[in-house]
């Protein structure tokens, strides 16, 4: 099974390496202020994918925070045997209990 993993990773790679060559031609970028930028072809690909890849990251980043906290509060609400009840729309309804040693969220 490893060989065949390699097998299709090498694949891969020659596949985006043979790409990589056809596409050295250098190409001009106009930025707004007037100036320009040469660069190969792929070299600019490779460039905007990554842009990519690390704004998607960064806003799917705050989410995960969101959600890490949330579950840490209810493992401290399940370690405290106070679940709080939930409503219709997923929210934490509000109790008589006194949760003020707990953290918001």
């Amino acid at each position: 099974m490893r060989l065949l993993i390699w097998a299709f990773w090498s694949v891969v790679f020659l596949l985006l390496f043979w790409v990589a060559l056809k596409n050295a031609d250098p190409v001009t970028l106009r930025l707004t202020s007037g100036s320009e930028i040469t660069a190969p072809l792929i070299i600019v690909l490779l460039v905007t994918f990554a842009s990519g890849l690390i704004l998607g990251m960064l806003a799917a980043a705050a989410r995960l925070f969101r959600q890490g906290r949330e579950i840490k509060r209810l493992k401290q609400l399940v370690s405290l045997n106070k679940v709080p009840s939930v409503g219709e729309n997923g929210r934490t309804l509000a109790s008589s209990d006194d949760n003020s040693s707990l953290p918001p969220y």
